[in-house]
């Protein structure tokens, strides 16, 4: 049986972390796998001795494009989702066309649009310290990497998604998303 693949998109600090957290703290008795998309960047900066700040995120998803091809970072997350066998997987940070086509070619699948107004987003960075610099982030940098060429389909692919949340506060925000997961775990 194929997993249930849930894509979270979203912008930078919109709360995708929290949201899947909350909503697989609902899965009680269902096996889940969060598979991060800047993980596979974040290890191969590692790798290459380079601080995994967020502008070399960005810097290597580019790369690998322009050098192997556009979705080259999608094609590796999916192919090592398409391995998985829990019953929930869920892709965080989905940020790309190609990321939506890859979480839309299971065929048990949701995309979650998490979002929240970039002066909320701007202080959740600068509060979580998560990757290198947030924390002394400016609201220039802020705005000049909420730009960025990863960051310009979050919008668009949530226009598609089928669930949209604004601003994640609590379990109640996230219910009807924890009613349809557990609506197509007891059909599949």
């Amino acid at each position: 049986m194929e997993s249930l693949c849930i894509g979270v998109v979203g912008e930078n600090g919109a709360g995708k972390t929290t949201a899947v957290k909350l909503i697989q703290a609902e899965l009680v008795g269902h096996t889940t796998k969060i598979i991060r998309f800047s993980e596979l960047l974040s290890a191969t900066l590692k790798l290459w001795n380079l601080e995994p700040n967020r502008a070399n995120l960005q810097l290597a998803a580019q790369a690998m494009d322009n050098t192997y091809g556009k979705g080259t970072l999608s094609r590796a997350v999916i192919a090592q989702a398409k391995h998985m066998t829990e019953d929930v997987l869920f892709l965080d940070g989905v940020r790309w066309l190609t990321d939506e086509t890859g979480v839309r070619s299971f065929e048990n699948n949701l995309i979650i649009y998490i979002t929240a107004s970039p002066e909320v987003r701007f202080h959740r960075l600068r509060e979580r310290k998560e990757k290198t610099g947030e924390g002394s982030m400016s609201w220039e940098q802020f705005l000049e990497e909420d730009s960025a060429p990863n960051e310009q389909f979050a919008a668009e692919i949530g226009s598609r998604a089928d669930f949209t949340v604004r601003d994640i506060v609590n379990e109640q925000t996230i219910a009807p998303i924890v009613k349809e997961i557990r609506r197509r775990l007891n059909t599949v």
